[in-house]
């Protein structure tokens, strides 16, 4: 069937916001990767490498809300282009760096400049994607996660492995300049999408302060919210960031250490996980439209799920891995790859298929600003104090921790799935 103009430019406009995304994957989790060869040349330990992932984190969370509010007013072309050629800066100028405070100060901007993209993605699929091609570019753009990340650890196996890490974030960041400008160019086209986006937005800010005229003000907009389970929204954004990004960042070290294994073999074996969870967005999606109908009740029984696992790895990580290595690895890493798969499709229920719904009423870089934001706090200090555990602790505490926060992650989203009643009370 031959496709419209719209049609075409809503696909332009979504693999640039799908291409987007999965590069600025590949300049913030070759950190994750390089951190265990990075240990090992005496560039950092682990307290520094946690205070990194919590500095990146951090201000992550923060540049969130005002990423939130930005998205929604200025040009994705702009925001899109700003958020990658600044990380990939950073990144060329981690590869550089010599002074070890430095990389907290360095990897922090990064998390500042990679805060610009997903709530200008979330705007551009719920504002310039047509309503019957929306739900399928939900689930496409929640594969940039785990491909980003994926093409993050093949990189930085490379890198480490025929040169150092310092060659891994001067290609990362090579390539997310490059990806700048080609993103400022392929906009260049979708001027009649993005006046649109832009006259959408005009409209909302010069209608009637109500919600009915789809331009609620900020009292509506909060009464919506919390009528809708906000509270329970931040739970379970927040004990999915914890879990999801702690496990992301330092299962590389977990494994180099508890098995042994050299940093550049962790890496790729490392980087099979993405690849994956990728299986996570469309179980999620799968549960919801054919079982639950509710993207809180959906992510409540993949958490509880994930707990059932992280248990028995507890028990594995508490036992000498020595004996039979190789096949506690293997169990290991399974037990790892479901639960980071669990989370991923957690991520796409709370963090991209709620805020769709807010895309009506113009609020939807908004609603995921602020999710995102409670999600990566939660992540920072996850970074910041798993790094704390593991090394006074041991990994079997830490993992214990992880297993808290799933049962934490079930509780909040089943008890708040009452109230979120699959969106149906917002009234869109």
């Amino acid at each position: 069937m031959k496709q419209t103009q719209t049609q075409k430019e809503a696909l332009r406009l979504f693999w640039l916001c799908w291409l987007a995304y999965t590069v600025i994957y590949i300049g913030r989790k070759n950190l994750s990767a390089c951190l265990p060869e990075m240990i090992a040349d005496g560039a950092a330990d682990k307290l520094l490498g946690g205070a990194v992932g919590t500095g990146f984190l951090i201000c992550y969370a923060c540049g969130q809300l005002a990423g939130g509010v930005l998205g929604d007013r200025f040009s994705p072309r702009i925001m899109l282009s700003l958020g990658l050629f600044g990380a990939g800066t950073v990144n060329l100028l981690m590869g550089l760096n010599r002074t070890p405070q430095l990389f907290v100060v360095l990897w922090s901007l990064n998390g500042l400049f990679a805060s610009l993209l997903w709530p200008t993605v979330i705007r551009c699929l719920s504002q310039g994607i047509p309503p019957d091609m929306r739900a399928r570019s939900g689930a496409l753009i929640s594969t940039t996660i785990p491909i980003g990340s994926f093409l993050a650890y093949l990189v930085s196996a490379a890198g480490l492995h025929f040169a150092s890490w310092r060659m891994v974030f001067l290609v990362c960041g090579s390539l997310l300049v490059c990806t700048a400008v080609l993103e400022y160019w392929g906009f260049a086209p979708l001027r009649g999408t993005l006046a649109e986006m832009q006259s959408q937005r005009v409209q909302r800010a010069n209608a009637p302060a109500d919600v009915s005229s789809g331009a609620p003000d900020r009292r509506a907009f909060l009464r919506i919210l919390l009528a809708a389970g906000l509270p329970f929204f931040v739970l379970g954004a927040v004990s999915n960031g914890a879990l999801k990004d702690g496990l992301d960042f330092w299962i590389p070290t977990y494994i180099s250490e508890r098995f042994g294994i050299e940093a550049s073999l962790t890496s790729l074996l490392t980087g099979i996980l993405p690849v994956v969870n990728i299986l996570g967005v469309y179980i999620a999606k799968g549960l919801n439209t054919r079982l639950f109908r509710n993207e809180m009740r959906t992510s409540g029984a993949m958490f509880a799920f994930s707990a059932t696992l992280l248990a028995p790895l507890c028990l594995v990580t508490a036992g000498d891995v020595q004996q039979g290595r190789g096949t506690k690895l293997v169990v290991c890493l399974l037990m790892i790859a479901v639960v980071s798969t669990m989370m991923l499709g957690i991520n796409s229920q709370l963090l991209t298929f709620i805020p769709f719904r807010f895309g009506k009423i113009g609020k939807a870089a908004t609603v995921t600003g602020m999710l995102n934001a409670s999600s990566y706090a939660a992540a920072a200090l996850s970074d910041f104090f798993a790094g704390v555990l593991s090394k006074h602790y041991g990994w079997t505490v830490t993992l214990c921790a992880f297993l808290l926060l799933s049962c934490l992650g079930a509780a909040a989203c089943l008890g708040g799935g009452k109230r979120w009643k699959g969106g149906e009370n917002l009234s869109l």
